[in-house]
């Protein structure tokens, strides 16, 4: 099936990560993908309730929006993880990302809080899936925040009922 069109302004000439994938690899429905998001200054305080809060919401407001279901995430001290896939044609994870960046830092009062780039990773094979989320939910514990990723605030996986921090993906409506 082919690319919808990219608006001609989009990415502004010069801005293209030099690697990304092609465009269609972000908008692949299905496709698991782990995304980290720094701040451009550290140290910072993302993962105090005040600041991981409206992040957490944003990213849901704007999974909805953008026809993205995140898997798992992690709020820590200077930036974010998050393991998402597209669910439904029409979702485009760099939209969804940069979406998230600007309407969080609009929320915390905070302009030119992330860095312009973000990394991510495809996943080749159910596998990989697997390593993403622990990556993800085991960071607070690498970082010596605590002893168990259950402890940290601002964790979540729909692989885990246990997931202390809120789900960040809105209702999924009947017939949708």
């Amino acid at each position: 099936m082919p690319d919808s069109p990219d608006p001609p302004d989009y990415p502004p000439e010069g801005r293209e990560h030099p690697h990304r994938l092609p465009r269609g690899s972000y908008r692949e429905p299905g496709q698991p993908v782990f995304v980290s998001i720094h701040a451009k200054a550290a140290p910072t305080s993302l993962a105090s309730p005040a600041s991981a809060a409206p992040i957490v919401d944003t990213m849901r407001i704007v999974a909805g929006a953008e026809g993205v279901r995140i898997l798992a995430y992690c709020v820590m001290p200077n930036h974010l993880h998050a393991v998402v896939l597209l669910r439904d044609e029409g979702g485009d994870l760099a939209r969804w990302v940069r979406s998230v960046k600007a309407r969080s830092a609009r929320a915390l009062g905070r302009p030119g809080l992330w860095q312009r780039s973000y990394w991510d990773r495809h996943a080749r094979k159910f596998a990989d899936l697997g390593t993403m989320v622990g990556y993800t939910l085991c960071n607070p514990v690498r970082w010596g925040l605590c002893e168990s990723w259950q402890e940290w605030p601002w964790c979540w996986s729909s692989f885990h009922e246990d997931s202390p921090g809120p789900d960040p993906n809105p209702p999924i409506q009947p017939g949708s």
